[in-house]
């Protein structure tokens, strides 16, 4: 389980919850190609230390949960509008000072002291660990899954162990670093193409902040998230426009109308021609574990999804496979029943259900019928294959 936690880890710096923040730690590694092989050393472990505090800290909280009596997850303080919306301030702030609307002005005699100090800011890489594992919560990865589960049912001890392991899976890039410095030589001397690149990082950063705020709908509705997403784009063209011009104003204005008129414009002339149009109407019921072994018992296969809105690998699922065919064709039909289980907000029963297999987070997908009325577990991951010989397998249809 050990093993499989740094795997976890090390498979969460791919995963695209992580993406913005690896941006802004490619951006300090550029800016600093001229640090000395100790500041390198230095700023990575600070990286990594924060990754590995901040895997602690969600230890330390579920822990406490547990002792508390509380139903636990991977992925819980996304059920808390609290923490949303401190993220997406955070990641707000990040974006604003990546796109260079404002910068902290230290007084000259502090920055004079850290300069005789050479402090290089590892607070600031710490930070940056320790905010990248908060991002990565929403993912899950292959072997993450199975390790959490298992640390969640475990002693504490064991609980802690396995996060801690975790932190170090995920903070095996930067000790590479750590332990080859001059490995920050290959990437490309610092020029006028950073600002860009900045910019770039800062989008990112934006968009990020703009879909953690698009989660805030499960808690205040559409209109009230829908009106602050706005104000928030608007306020941010402003201050594009007040920092670098009118001109940099209409061009970002120009940009976005076009991207969204175009995207529309190409979806609406191309989606003909994809494998199958992605809108979700099948019919989804209520998870209702209860009247799964009836529904078996006459012959149907029911189809069991877990999800929740701020689980990125959920989306992924239904989006490259539950709503592709040849997966989608299957769950239309007549003898399917598709059920799924909502765990944006805290739900009792959902996190009861999924417990109830030994599993602590989302997604979960599973397949009940007639030859396997107890049900066939699909991977974290889904595919095309596994769900399509999951369905034949469950009702007794031979695979091809």
């Amino acid at each position: 389980m050990l093993g499989f936690a740094l795997l976890g880890g090390l498979i969460l710096n791919i995963m695209p919850c992580v993406l913005p923040v690896l941006g802004m730690k490619l951006n300090s590694i550029i800016s600093g190609a001229g640090q000395s092989r100790k500041q390198v050393r230095l700023s990575f472990l600070a990286s990594s230390a924060g990754i590995i505090t901040s895997f602690l800290l969600l230890a330390g909280a579920l822990s406490a949960l547990k002792m508390a009596g509380h139903m636990i997850g991977w992925g819980i303080q996304f059920q808390s509008s609290g923490f949303i919306i401190l993220m997406a301030v955070v990641t707000l702030l990040f974006a604003a000072n990546l796109l260079g609307l404002f910068n902290i002005q230290l007084p000259s005699s502090m920055s004079t002291w850290l300069a005789t100090k050479g402090d290089h800011s590892y607070s600031g890489h710490f930070i940056q660990g320790m905010f990248a594992t908060l991002l990565a919560t929403p993912c899950s990865a292959p072997f993450l899954g199975t390790a959490v589960a298992y640390a969640l049912g475990a002693s504490y001890v064991q609980l802690w162990l396995i996060f801690a392991f975790l932190g170090i899976g995920m903070s095996i890039p930067w000790l590479m670093f750590t332990v080859f410095p001059g490995l920050v030589k290959a990437f490309p001397k610092p020029g006028a193409w950073m600002n860009k690149l900045k910019l770039m990082f800062g989008t990112m950063m934006l968009l990020t902040s703009l879909w953690l705020t698009s989660l805030l709908s499960a808690f205040i509705g559409t209109t009230a998230t829908v009106l602050i997403i706005g104000i928030v784009v608007i306020a941010s063209f402003v201050m594009v426009g007040k920092v670098y011009g009118r001109k940099a104003f209409i061009l970002m204005s120009g940009l976005s109308v076009f991207a969204l008129g175009g995207g529309l414009i190409v979806g609406s002339v191309t989606a003909d021609s994809w494998s199958t149009p992605i809108v979700d109407d099948l019919n989804w019921q209520r998870l209702d574990a209860q009247s799964i072994p009836s529904l078996v018992a006459e012959g149907k296969t029911v189809f069991v999804d877990v999800t929740a809105d701020w689980c990125i690998t959920c989306k992924a699922n239904k989006i490259g496979v539950v709503l592709q065919d040849p997966v989608y064709s299957q769950l239309q039909q007549a003898n399917v029943v598709t059920m799924r289980g909502d765990w944006t907000t805290p739900s009792d029963s959902v996190t009861g259900y999924l417990q109830s297999y030994g599993r602590f987070g989302v997604p979960f997908n599973i397949v009940y019928g007639p030859k396997h009325p107890e049900g066939i577990a699909l991977p974290v991951i889904l595919t095309s294959d596994n769900v399509i010989q999951a369905l034949n397998a469950a009702n007794g249809t031979p695979n091809d």
